[in-house]
Parts: C-alpha cells; sequence; structure tokens
C-alpha cells in the first residue's frame, strides 16, 4: 500500500486550519467552564425555614388529620 496516500489523507483530514475551525466552533463558552463556583449552603438553616413553614402554614395540622382519618378508615374496612 502505498503511504503517500495515507499521509496526504490524513494530512486532508487534520488539516490544520481544519483542527482549528472545529475547536473554535465546538469550543465550550467560557462562562460555562467555570464549575469551581462556590455555594454557601446553610442546610441546617433551609431545614428550620421549611419546618417553620411547614407549621405556620397549617400542613402539620392536616397531616396528623389525615394520619389519624386513614387509620380510622382502615380500621374499618380490613377484615380482622
Amino acid at each position: 500500500m502505498d503511504t503517500s496516500l495515507i499521509h496526504s489523507l490524513s494530512d486532508a483530514i487534520f488539516h490544520p486550519s481544519l483542527v482549528d475551525w472545529l475547536m473554535q466552533t465546538t469550543a465550550i463558552p467560557s462562562s460555562s467552564v467555570n464549575s469551581s463556583v462556590a455555594f454557601h449552603q446553610n442546610i441546617l438553616g433551609q431545614f428550620t425555614s421549611a419546618w417553620n413553614h411547614f407549621i405556620a402554614s397549617g400542613q402539620a395540622w392536616s397531616f396528623f388529620i389525615g394520619l389519624a382519618l386513614g387509620y380510622i378508615i382502615r380500621s374499618l374496612t380490613s377484615f380482622g
């Protein structure tokens, strides 16, 4: 097999201008590359805030009433 044909094909496929064009058109924007953004999370504070909202909004009462009604309905409809 003629090696000059292989070299000319590889030069055509991997031509520097073609590689440069591919790198420019498929480049990732620099704004999305920075993955080292520091997140200041306060997990305990978020949990406390969610719990206080759960209590203040009346969802806790609804939860306990639903548990009680579900238990009563289950006990009335079960065989045994």
